[in-house]
């Protein structure tokens, strides 16, 4: 489960301008670290991603940790499946969403890639 050590990482490993593109993605990378008040952020900090030449989304540091724990709950899984239950308007509205949370988690070495889309906690 989300402990202090797994937040520890992230703000560690993940800073402004990381690229954070698979193979076939371009424009991914982490604009800025913000306030997030999109949805219901309730203001959480978090990041700015940029997912294309004039796109952004907003990922929360809160949302980092719901599908973290859901993984956990999923058999050490992260994939679209664990994302969607938990945000099945973000999935919907801008589908990235499921691969950013997952290369931050990937950047910040808490994952790695099993299979597809499919990643397993360390």
């Amino acid at each position: 489960m989300w402990t202090q050590q797994t937040l520890n990482q992230i703000n560690q490993n993940i800073t402004v301008d990381l690229d954070v593109n698979s193979g076939a993605s371009t424009f991914r990378k982490i604009r800025s670290i913000i306030i997030c008040n999109r949805y219901d952020y309730n203001n959480s900090p978090g990041f700015l991603v940029q997912i294309g030449r004039n796109a952004d989304i907003q990922i929360p540091v809160t949302m980092l940790k719901n599908c973290y724990n859901a993984a956990c709950d999923n058999n050490n899984i992260y994939n679209r499946n664990v994302f969607e239950y938990q945000y099945p308007k973000q999935t919907t509205q801008h589908g990235c969403h499921v691969h950013v949370v997952g290369m931050i988690f990937y950047h910040a070495g808490l994952i790695r890639q099993v299979n597809g889309g499919n990643y397993i906690l360390f």
